[in-house]
């Protein structure tokens, strides 16, 4: 974590403290010692200070969720992709009505209809329309996260070009990682808008950030770009639980609490620890009952509670990551 000023050091005191009493091992250092652990760290961008967690490591979204699917095939699950879900039926046979979107023919597009024990719904942003016929309205807003990925400048003369493994601008709240043979850099929190629209702005910021800190490290004509969609709920943590009438058990995604927040809290979504011992508001420890969220009105009201300014040209509210 690089920390350009003795006020962003201010600002993560909380974080850093709830870090140490969660049991992690960091290590605050000077800018002499954070350039030991980052060598290729830009010797003329001025920090203030930086926090080293030697335990972190850096994670392949795409790379986990093929090992995931590999696993879950080892142990007997069958996947379907190509497929388009029409909605849920409940009932004493949850139903799971389909489309198969890959054969060709006379079958090409028939609906087809599954039955199952449980139906557990992972279905990001469209959980809402899958949920709601069924009673359940989920108050969940996208939140866009941008990306850019290049390969790295390979020059014996500088053999530290670029990142060692993963650093986070604390300012900017800009992720800049070493993915094997590429470097990812990824950042911003932008509430509606659409996916096909990528804000030149905020693309910007990314490629500035990781040319202030790691100059001249990546093969400029080589850039892929992407934008994502991320479900958030307004108070915290992510809702899990058994809807007893319908047969399925619904697992919505967490608020946008930092970078990757999903790749570390999925994993553990289902635990029954985690649900049956949740702490109550600020102390959340994990997903919390889905009866909690009735209290919630609709996403649009979360919009209007954002910052006056945030919005961007097209008219949707946007929330910068040192807004949050």
């Amino acid at each position: 974590m690089l920390l350009r000023s003795a006020r962003d050091l201010t600002a993560a005191r909380g974080s850093l403290k709830r870090l140490a009493e969660s049991g992690s091992n960091l290590h605050l250092l000077d800018s002499a010692k954070a350039r030991a652990v980052e060598p290729g760290l830009n010797p003329e961008r001025p920090r203030h200070a930086a926090v080293h967690l030697p335990g972190d490591e850096v994670g392949n979204y795409r790379q986990f969720a093929h090992l995931l699917r590999a696993a879950a095939q080892r142990l007997g699950a069958v996947c379907c992709f190509q497929r388009t879900v029409l909605g849920l039926v409940a009932g004493p046979q949850t139903g799971l009505p389909h489309r198969d979107n890959s054969s060709a023919g006379a079958a090409a597009g028939t609906p087809q209809r599954t039955t199952f024990d449980a139906i557990v719904v992972c279905a990001a942003i469209d959980a809402d329309a899958l949920l709601r016929p069924l009673g359940l309205r989920l108050p969940l807003v996208a939140v866009h996260g941008y990306s850019i990925t290049a390969p790295p400048r390979l020059l014996d003369a500088r053999p530290h070009l670029g990142p060692a493994a993963a650093v986070v601008d604390e300012k900017y709240k800009v992720a800049i990682s070493r993915l094997g043979q590429r470097m990812r850099v990824a950042g911003d929190a932008e509430l509606g808008g659409r996916l096909g629209q990528h804000r030149a702005g905020t693309v910007h910021t990314l490629h500035r950030v990781l040319d202030g800190w790691y100059p001249g490290c990546a093969q400029q004509g080589q850039w892929q770009g992407w934008k994502g969609a991320r479900p958030m709920l307004p108070d915290g943590p992510p809702g899990a639980g058994r809807q007893r009438r319908t047969g399925c058990v619904a697992g919505p995604g967490p608020r946008l609490q930092r970078l990757g927040a999903g790749l570390r809290l999925v994993p553990g979504a289902g635990r029954p620890d985690w649900r049956a011992h949740g702490r109550h508001r600020r102390g959340r420890a994990g997903p919390q009952p889905l009866a909690r969220l009735k209290r919630h009105r609709p996403a649009a009201g979360l919009r209007r509670r954002q910052p006056a300014g945030c919005r961007n040209d097209t008219g949707a509210a946007t929330a910068s990551p040192t807004s949050r």
